[in-house]
């Protein structure tokens, strides 16, 4: 091979290497943005790990097994239990105790003489606050006819207006078993069940569920009363949390001042669930929320719950340096 040969074959040689190289080139650019995609992708999904109720806006049921975070709340110099001037709960002796049981001094401790006509020196008392044995009061009312000797006809008394069955249970009854599920948040079945154990009479589900809605419509007009109030508040605190109503994911939605508060059970989280409830509609104080996208919508003046704030700025300086 000549040498111009030999020059020819190095020179197509380096040409090769050269677009090797080049090739080379370009694959480990690409593997650079991948890598910086793949480490944004990375930081990302670890920050959202990182997340948890004490440093976002997350509820508490999303920690998962997560330790459970401290509380921002700084420890208070007080000390533990009653503060000066809190109003005790201890009990008091009744001046009007329905049952008095004497024990009295009938023989002398020392001789044994009779002391049963000798006038006592002191009287202590003592009493015991407890439950009566399970008594219903039973009313019966009843009606009755009577025949007119003028003009024949039979007239009949009525019976009053509550009164509509047979055998029913009392305003006080179904106002305790509201109570128990309302109030106390006991399940229905459980709340049937402690009325029962407790009082005698059995009161089925579907009995204490007409009771709890009678309660509802007769307290509509206390309901719209509310919402008055709140839909001409200066400051309005809203917010929404998820829970379960017989296995199905509902929202309950909350509207509040210093002052009144509504709840709401709605199926959805979003606009048709506010508009429904009718409280943030046409209101034009200022409406202090986590910053929902749904309270962006209405025109109102927007203020964001400091809470949540507190809780991402415990995030950001350590995921984001």
């Amino acid at each position: 091979m000549t040498s111009e040969e030999e020059l020819i074959s190095l020179r197509q040689e380096n040409a090769g290497l050269r677009e090797q190289l080049a090739q080379r080139d370009e694959q480990l650019i690409q593997m650079q943005q991948q890598l910086v995609e793949l480490t944004k992708q990375m930081q990302a999904l670890q920050a959202r790990v990182s997340k948890d109720s004490h440093n976002s806006s997350l509820p508490p049921s999303s920690d998962r097994f997560q330790r459970q975070p401290k509380s921002l709340r700084k420890k208070s110099e007080k000390k533990a239990g009653g503060q000066p001037g809190h109003t005790g709960n201890t009990l008091s002796l009744s001046s009007h105790p329905d049952q008095i049981f004497l024990a009295r001094v009938e023989r002398c401790e020392h001789c044994d003489a009779d002391l049963r006509t000798i006038e006592r020196l002191n009287l202590e008392r003592r009493q015991v606050v407890d439950l009566p044995p399970k008594r219903l009061v039973i009313v019966e009312h009843q009606t009755e006819q009577k025949w007119c000797p003028d003009c024949q006809h039979i007239s009949t008394s009525t019976f009053p207006d509550e009164v509509k069955a047979p055998v029913q249970y009392g305003p006080a009854f179904g106002a305790l078993a509201v109570y128990l599920v309302q109030q106390q948040l006991l399940p229905y079945e459980r709340a049937c069940e402690t009325i029962q154990d407790l009082i005698g009479p059995a009161m089925s589900v579907g009995t204490l569920k007409a009771l709890v809605q009678r309660c509802a419509e007769n307290l509509k007009p206390v309901e719209e009363q509310i919402k008055v109030h709140l839909r001409t508040a200066k400051v309005l605190h809203q917010d929404e949390t998820g829970l379960y109503v017989m296995g199905k994911r509902v929202w309950m939605h909350v509207a509040a001042t210093s002052t009144m508060t509504h709840y709401a059970i709605h199926a959805k989280r979003g606009q048709t669930a506010v508009d429904a409830i009718g409280i943030l509609d046409g209101f034009e104080g200022i409406s202090v929320h986590d910053g929902w996208a749904t309270y962006w919508k209405y025109p109102c003046t927007h203020a964001l719950c400091n809470a949540h704030h507190l809780r991402e700025l415990t995030f950001v300086p350590v995921h984001t340096a």
